[in-house]
């Protein structure tokens, strides 16, 4: 239980901690940087300047818009870095966790926990090399773990187990069939050998097209009141990554979203700069 509070009260500090300084952030972006750089100061005037020189109320209301997207868009920019390496940080630490909550149950027997009792079993096997211990994130409150080695014809073997972090108990999936058909389902185990773990565990990717869609969105802040291609180039690439999304292989999708605001926003930056808009007035 004590692994599970510091994992919950590490992901709510993250939380806040990734509010609170990405919100700092924004303060200086605005407020110290974007007055000093003209490519940024391109965009406030974009939205002062054009809310008072427009009379159109439709078009006013479409740069309030705007201005309101751009201050998510950079916000979210920044709390996406900072929750990136936070996120690392948490899957790491969980990892840990449930692999020193699988050593220390007693899965197999009352009498010895299972690092000793696979200990001895590797002693008895003959086996070619030994891995060790790896986990696998399922959900917040449940891992699953392995003890990997590789066997005398060099085939990779594993003895897995179910870790419930909450409870901090430990199953042993060999030897339990509901277990057994639930990760072979999930793509963990080899359906016709109940020892034998995929070398290819499957697990959530970058979406590279996402990524990007976010860098050229980025670009486009500071060069995008110069060069059109840019926030065209970033509408375009990001659309095809939320087209192209799958959630259940990719992560990362505020990256398309945030990278499709900013295409959008500072194409009409571009627009306004070279005075397309003016026909608007």
């Amino acid at each position: 239980m004590e692994y599970y509070k510091k994992l919950k009260q590490f992901k709510f500090l993250s939380k806040t901690g990734t509010f609170l300084i990405s919100g700092l952030l924004l303060f200086i972006f605005i407020f110290l940087l974007t007055p000093k750089i003209n490519f940024l100061s391109n965009t406030l005037d974009f939205v002062i300047i054009g809310i008072t020189s427009f009379n159109n109320t439709f078009v006013r209301l479409c740069l309030y818009a705007c201005f309101g997207l751009w201050l998510c868009s950079v916000f979210y920019t920044f709390a996406g870095i900072i929750g990136h390496f936070l996120e690392k940080y948490y899957f790491y630490q969980f990892r840990e966790y449930a692999i020193a909550i699988a050593k220390a149950a007693h899965s197999y027997e009352d009498n010895i926990n299972n690092e000793a009792y696979l200990n001895n079993a590797m002693s008895a096997k003959e086996v070619h090399s030994i891995s060790g211990w790896n986990s696998r994130h399922i959900d917040d409150k449940t891992a699953f773990v392995t003890f990997d080695f590789t066997d005398k014809n060099k085939e990779n073997k594993c003895y897995p187990f179910e870790v419930s972090l909450p409870t901090c108990m430990a199953r042993a999936i060999l030897g339990n069939q509901v277990l057994t058909e639930k990760y072979q389902n999930l793509g963990f185990l080899f359906a016709d050998d109940k020892m034998s773990r995929k070398e290819d565990i499957p697990e959530k990717k970058d979406s590279t097209i996402a990524l990007i869609g976010l860098a050229l969105g980025i670009l486009s802040i500071f060069f995008g009141g110069m060069f059109g291609l840019l926030p065209i180039l970033a509408i375009i690439i990001s659309s095809i990554g939320l087209y192209r999304f799958d959630q259940t292989k990719q992560k990362n999708k505020w990256a398309a979203i945030v990278a499709l605001i900013l295409g959008v926003l500072y194409f009409f930056v571009y627009l306004y700069s070279y005075g397309y808009l003016d026909c608007l007035n």
